[in-house]
């Protein structure tokens, strides 16, 4: 993490928080810019984070023709290391539990998306109860929820029409989160979502996670 702010890159605890949904080294002021456009919840550890990352370890270890349970452990401790990294943030901890789970199940027992994030659920809440008082927890567990109860509504859509149902899903979820913590309502979030949705998954957060590995050599 210090690799980072050592670089010398402009806004490193922007990078730190796209990377581990960690909130805590931003500014007010740039946070508070961030609430009023309603893109708060990019600012949280999702399963885009999570499949990207099973995704660079998965690819690779499957060309080299490895045992497909030698590949799922080492994405399932990869995973753990990741979970530290961020300092176990509630976000990301729901996600990997959600991964390490689909790793683990056969394909034989079928299980739905809405009943991994119930265990999820179920797992945080056994060893922490105080995690639901988390606005990180709070919106990946309420935004997670109304996407996968319309899922097989969006596999009939094409990918443009998912995009936009899914950003306003997303946007109509924050708010039931975003009203009680912010006292905000912004309509504009929906614009925003569709703008900068796109990008910080195409471009920001795949560039934020390339800097972050090539930091770790580059930087003395």
């Amino acid at each position: 993490m210090n690799r980072i702010y050592d670089s010398g890159i402009k806004f490193p605890d922007r990078i730190m928080a796209l990377i581990t949904g960690d909130v805590k080294e931003i500014n007010e002021q740039f946070k508070e810019r961030v609430k009023e456009i309603g893109i708060y919840h990019l600012l949280a550890v999702s399963g885009s984070h999570i499949a990207a990352i099973v995704f660079l370890i998965y690819q690779p270890l499957k060309r080299l023709n490895l045992p497909l349970f030698v590949i799922k452990g080492i994405t399932i401790i990869v995973l753990a290391l990741f979970a530290q990294y961020t300092n176990y943030a509630p976000s990301a901890v729901r996600a990997i539990i959600m991964t390490t789970l689909v790793l683990l199940i056969t394909n034989q027992i079928k299980i739905k998306g809405i009943q991994l994030l119930a265990f999820a659920f179920i797992i945080m809440f056994i060893l922490n109860p105080l995690v639901v008082y988390d606005i990180g927890f709070q919106f990946s567990f309420i935004i997670s929820f109304f996407i996968m109860l319309l899922f097989p509504f969006l596999q009939q859509l094409s990918k443009l029409q998912s995009l936009f149902i899914i950003t306003f899903i997303a946007q109509l979820a924050s708010f039931i989160v975003a009203i009680p913590n912010f006292h905000q309502l912004q309509w504009v979030g929906f614009l925003s979502n569709l703008i900068f949705v796109p990008y910080y998954s195409i471009i920001l957060f795949p560039l934020s996670i390339l800097f972050f590995i090539t930091s770790h050599f580059i930087v003395d």
